[in-house]
């Protein structure tokens, strides 16, 4: 596909200034909004998950002890770095659990594949981890780890 593709880029002669104008609009329409966004001041939800993680994994660091371990419900890894607490499992998110993979798991809530899912969270309910930290069901609450069978049992539930 580059191959083709770099073929006919050098085909397009004096009009490869325009074809290159116009692949550049690409990245400029995709990120140009969260740029502005930003600029104006806004909340950039990006930083506001960071910010919220990281306020999350502080709250859970004052209630850990040696031995510990964490689950992370929803797509937040920052919150294993910032705890500094180890995996309950060799999931680190819900995603492989729920079946519903990132990006869309912030607002859909149909899985592409249900009986490994299952599984893996029979697994999760057999690690029993110390602290579950859902970073998803403000987002999706039909995610909520709550509504899905055979989660966990949350010893503590953070904002």
């Amino acid at each position: 596909m580059v191959l083709m593709a770099a073929r006919g880029f050098t085909l397009l002669g004096r009009k490869r200034a325009l074809a290159a104008a116009l692949l550049l609009l690409v990245p400029l329409v995709r990120f140009g909004p969260s740029y502005l966004t930003a600029l104006r001041g806004a909340e950039w939800r990006d930083t506001a998950m960071d910010r919220d993680s990281r306020a999350a994994a502080a709250l859970t660091r004052q209630l850990a002890k040696p031995g510990d371990t964490l689950f992370v419900w929803g797509y937040r890894p920052e919150i294993f770095v910032y705890t500094q607490l180890p995996a309950a499992t060799m999931f680190l998110d819900s995603q492989p659990l729920t079946g519903v993979p990132a990006d869309r798991h912030l607002t859909q809530s149909e899985p592409v594949e249900t009986e490994a899912a299952r599984a893996r969270r029979f697994e999760l309910a057999r690690a029993r981890p110390t602290f579950v930290v859902d970073g998803l069901s403000a987002y999706n609450p039909r995610l909520a780890h709550r509504q899905l069978p055979r989660t966990a049992p949350v010893v503590r539930e953070l904002p």
